[in-house]
């Protein structure tokens, strides 16, 4: 089932699922994928679209801007719902703190962070049977996931400019906690 089918299937709702900037055909800014500009994003959505407090549904990295979200501006939405991202503080300190074998489990995050690199392997056929695993391993239940839309998913990035955004999330992320703001 695509993505584009599970919407259908909610036919009676009214859904609205954005790429977030840096996906394949959004704008690709060289900044602005740290946690306070993205969730300006989805707030400025929300605005532009007329929505009074909807329910704000997440999923795995937009998981933890919906929890981020929900601090920022709780007021703008009726309810959070969060699938497949625990909360970030949580994260973090399970990382820091080596809980739960959390910080091996995360390690994939430091090679993201290398320029250029996961982009060219990602976008090769190589690459996307390596992340089409790695989604597949992570699975939980067999046959979960609905293979389709990963396949789907996945088939966007073609070239090195269509992972560069998603990639920046994590390189945003991960640089978050090492590097102190000013």
């Amino acid at each position: 089932m695509s993505w584009r089918a599970v919407m259908e299937a909610l036919s009676e709702y009214r859904v609205y699922a954005p790429d977030l900037r840096g996906y394949p055909e959004t704008e690709s800014p060289r900044r602005g994928y740290d946690v306070f500009t993205l969730t300006d994003d989805i707030r400025s959505l929300i605005e532009a679209l007329g929505l009074v407090q909807p329910a704000l549904v997440s999923h795995d990295w937009g998981g933890a801007l919906g929890w981020i979200f929900a601090h920022r501006y709780s007021n703008l939405i009726r309810m959070l719902v969060v699938v497949n991202c625990t909360h970030p503080k949580t994260l973090a300190c399970a990382v820091f703190k080596f809980q739960d074998f959390q910080t091996i489990r995360s390690g994939y995050a430091v090679f993201l962070v290398i320029p250029w690199i996961p982009e060219f392997l990602f976008t090769t056929a190589v690459g996307r049977k390596l992340l089409e695993f790695s989604c597949m391993i992570l699975e939980g239940q067999p046959d979960a996931m609905n293979k389709a839309a990963l396949k789907e998913l996945l088939s966007r990035f073609q070239k090195p400019k269509d992972i560069h955004g998603p990639l920046n999330y994590y390189r945003q992320l991960v640089l978050s906690q090492i590097v102190p703001e000013k």
